[in-house]
C-alpha cells in the first residue's frame, strides 16, 4: 500500500489567467492532494466553475477548474464588484402650491383665499381688480397693491406671490413642470448588506448624509448635489405646518424608489435603484431614520 507523507489538505499548485475579448478574464486553478479530499474540493467548485477535470493517480488526484471572472461568479470567488452611480434629470408635474419660489411664506389660509377669489372671478361674481384689492383672511387685509389702493403703490414680495397664485388659478394653471435630480445606483450585489439596503427605507425621504452613510456614496456625487443641504420647507411659519394641526410639512430630500433586482446563477444579483430629489409631503413620505 502506498504511503502519502506531508499534509492531507489539498494544495493549489498553480493558477493560470486567460483573457478573451468576448468573455473577459478567466482563470484555471490546479489542486492536488488525497483523492477523497480533492473530490470534495471538486464538489465545492462545481457550484461556480465552468469546467472541472479530475485525474486520479492511486491515492492522490489532481483537479483543474476553469472559473470565468464575470458577474455570475459567487460571493466566495471574490470578483471585482462593479458599482456605477449616475446623476440624471427628469421633469415632474407638481401643484403650484408646492413651488418654493411662489409658496415660501404663503400660508395655507392665503392659498385657500386666493383659490376662492379665483373661482369667483371665473364665475363672473367679481372682477380681477376687486380680487386684487379685496383679498382678506379672517378680517386681515391681504391686498395685492400698496396702501393707496389697486393700480398704484409698490408690491411687497408677499403680495407678488399672491398675485401670481391668483393669475395661475384663474388661468387653470394649478400645476407646474419642475426639474428634479435623480440619483441611480447600479451594482452587482455582493453581500447581504447591499441586498437589505435595497429594500430599506423605500418611499422614505433620505438626507444626503444618510445616503453617504448607508450607500457609500462617492464624494463627487455629494459635491454635485449640493442643494440637498436645504432643510424642510413649511408653508405656515407660525405653526410650522402646511395645515395647522396636521403635523404636515414639505421635506426636501431624496425619495427612495423601489429597486429593480435581477438574480443570476451563482448567487449574485443585479440591483438598480433611484432616489428623486425634491420636496415631499411628510405625511405621505416620512424622513428615513
Amino acid at each position: 500500500m502506498a504511503t502519502v507523507t506531508g499534509t492531507n489538505v489539498p494544495q493549489v499548485v498553480s493558477k493560470q489567467f486567460n483573457f478573451d475579448y468576448r468573455t473577459g478574464w478567466s482563470q484555471e486553478v490546479t489542486i492536488e492532494g488525497l483523492k477523497r479530499n480533492v473530490k470534495n474540493e471538486a464538489i465545492k467548485y462545481s457550484k461556480f466553475a465552468q469546467t472541472i477535470s479530475l485525474v486520479e493517480n492511486g491515492p492522490t488526484a489532481t483537479m483543474t477548474a476553469r472559473i470565468d471572472r464575470d458577474q455570475m461568479s459567487p460571493v466566495n470567488s471574490a470578483p471585482e464588484v462593479a458599482i456605477n452611480w449616475e446623476i440624471l434629470g427628469q421633469s415632474a408635474q407638481r401643484h403650484v402650491a408646492e413651488n418654493p419660489r411662489i409658496s415660501n411664506g404663503v400660508s395655507s389660509r392665503d392659498i385657500a383665499t386666493i383659490k376662492r377669489q379665483a373661482d369667483a372671478v371665473v364665475n363672473g361674481d367679481i372682477t380681477v381688480a376687486n380680487a386684487l384689492a379685496e383679498a382678506t383672511v379672517s378680517g386681515v387685509s391681504y391686498a395685492f397693491e400698496g396702501s393707496s389702493g389697486y393700480g398704484s403703490g409698490s408690491l411687497t414680495a408677499h403680495q407678488k406671490k399672491l398675485r401670481i397664485l391668483l393669475y395661475k388659478y384663474i388661468a387653470n394653471q394649478e400645476t407646474t413642470i419642475t426639474s428634479e435630480y435623480v440619483l441611480r445606483k447600479n451594482q452587482t450585489v455582493a453581500n447581504n448588506y447591499d441586498l437589505k439596503m435595497s429594500t430599506a427605507g423605500v418611499e422614505n425621504v433620505w438626507s444626503l448624509s444618510a445616503l453617504i452613510k448607508g450607500e457609500s456614496m462617492p464624494p463627487q456625487i455629494s459635491a454635485t448635489i449640493s442643494a440637498a443641504s436645504r432643510t424642510a420647507y413649511n408653508h405656515d411659519s407660525g405653526t410650522g405646518e402646511i395645515l395647522e394641526g396636521t403635523s404636515a410639512v414639505w421635506n426636501f430630500g431624496f425619495l427612495k424608489q423601489a429597486p429593480q433586482i435581477s438574480y443570476t446563477v451563482g448567487g449574485y444579483a443585479e440591483r438598480s435603484q433611484e432616489w428623486w430629489l425634491n420636496y415631499w409631503l411628510s405625511t405621505d413620505y416620512p424622513v428615513y431614520a
